[in-house]
């Protein structure tokens, strides 16, 4: 059984379409609407994962970028945005209540984004070959404790998690205190962690926290360079793993 969550809002907008066709000169002219958008986000267990009011207020911050302006945009372009944005599964846009865009996420990735979660042999860095379950960033506490119960009962044997994987960086801080709470060894991705949460990594021995580009304040500094990825540890040592690397390949989603 899949469970999805979805909340409505709406927004006055002026859009045009510059490059509209001969017959449909009109659209050339900014015009009004009352852009409706619907959006729903899939949730692991039934009591209140994600609230509502929550996720719309999140949703009414976010499209405040376009209430009463104007722009080029159409529905399919609307809804694409929030779907990356929100994770979502789903993203209604339609104009005035009456023609609008479904669109709808696949369920491995959004714009190069992975958003299950895949275990395999760490490749890169200190902790390479260790069994890791690769966690993205926007997997809710309630869905990793799902997954690891999977694991546990498939006897697969975990020595590592990271969180962040799949170039999903984005950790609120009730998922860094969920990681803390674990006996697993974490490695954290998101150079800017340490600033925005500074207080959570005080005393959290199991954490290895790595930036991306920027390492202030990070365990790890790791980049990529041409077809090779490099990790640099705070004191100098340096990891470097070629990203042709067939350890790359033996990596399987588990939900």
């Amino acid at each position: 059984m899949r469970q999805i969550v979805w909340v409505t809002t709406n927004f006055v907008g002026f859009h045009c379409w510059p490059d509209a066709p001969s017959g449909f000169e009109f659209l050339r002219s900014v015009h009004r609407h009352v852009f409706h958008v619907k959006v729903g986000v899939e949730v692991v267990h039934s009591n209140r994962e994600i609230e509502f009011f929550e996720l719309l207020q999140r949703l009414n911050s976010y499209i405040r970028q376009w209430e009463n302006k104007t722009f080029t945009l159409s529905c399919e372009m609307i809804a694409s945005d929030v779907l990356s944005k929100f994770n979502a599964v789903f993203v209604e846009v339609d104009e005035d209540g009456e023609n609008g865009a479904r669109v709808e996420r696949d369920s491995v990735s959004v714009d190069g984004i992975r958003t299950k979660c895949f275990v395999g042999f760490e490749a890169e860095g200190p902790h390479r070959g260790s069994c890791v379950l690769f966690v993205p960033g926007k997997v809710t506490p309630s869905r990793l404790h799902v997954v690891m119960q999977k694991l546990s009962g498939d006897c697969i044997p975990i020595q590592r998690i990271y969180y962040g994987a799949g170039n999903d960086h984005e950790l609120s801080h009730h998922v860094l205190l969920f990681l803390k709470s674990l006996t697993f060894p974490v490695d954290v991705e998101g150079a800017d962690l340490k600033k925005r949460f500074g207080d959570i990594f005080n005393n959290w021995k199991n954490v290895t926290l790595i930036g991306i580009d920027e390492a202030d304040g990070c365990d790890f500094k790791k980049w990529t360079n041409d077809n090779v990825i490099i990790w640099k540890h705070s004191d100098g040592l340096v990891y470097v793993t070629s990203r042709r690397d067939p350890i790359f390949t033996a990596d399987f989603d588990v939900e």
